[in-house]
């Protein structure tokens, strides 16, 4: 099925609620900086503290269990541990791929803890001169801190559904944004 198909088939109110989600994209993002703003001031602009408490909320919510969120906290610390240079690399790498394993091969991980791991796990770069080399990249921080907000946000518009299509998408946006500030785009 073509796309134009599949327009064609949605109905009216498909495509209405489509149109009101766009349009309100601009506003949606200004409750995400205030929101963002929110959390770091309430936590003394310490990343390491907001990013605890983004995943202690999450947790309230019911959006992701106690186990997930403290496990999401350990993925966390690695990534910006390794990143700080206070970690190696290579076994922050490790110890993020292990816990996401885990959550992928336990059926009963949100969605949301997920997408967040997921996007954890994906923050290295590799690089193969004589030998491989696996390092943070700094987009990977902004992909985490995405997807915990996107989670929190999309929580709250749309339930669980979409809280892990919020945590998905503010990853990807986190990375994007990430990249952007390192690269100075």
């Amino acid at each position: 099925m073509n796309a134009l198909t599949s327009l064609s088939n949605m109905s009216l109110t498909d495509i209405s609620s489509a149109r009101s989600l766009a349009i309100s994209a601009g506003d949606l993002s200004v409750v995400v900086r205030q929101e963002v703003q929110r959390i770091l001031e309430g936590n003394q602009n310490d990343l390491t503290k907001s990013i605890d408490w983004g995943f202690e909320d999450l947790a309230r919510r019911n959006l992701i269990s106690g186990e997930e969120a403290q496990s999401l906290k350990d993925l966390c610390k690695h990534l910006l541990n390794s990143i700080r240079r206070r970690e190696d690399a290579e076994d922050a790498f490790f110890a993020i791929k292990k816990a996401y394993a885990a959550m992928i091969l336990d059926p009963n991980s949100s969605p949301v803890a997920l997408a967040i791991a997921s996007a954890a796990s994906s923050a290295f770069e590799f690089e193969k001169t004589n030998s491989v080399s696996i390092t943070p990249s700094n987009t990977g921080a902004g992909a985490v801190v995405g997807g915990i907000i996107g989670g929190a946000i999309g929580g709250i518009v749309g339930g669980g559904l979409g809280a892990a299509i919020g945590a998905g998408i503010g990853a990807a946006a986190g990375a994007a944004i990430g990249y952007c500030n390192k690269h100075g785009v």
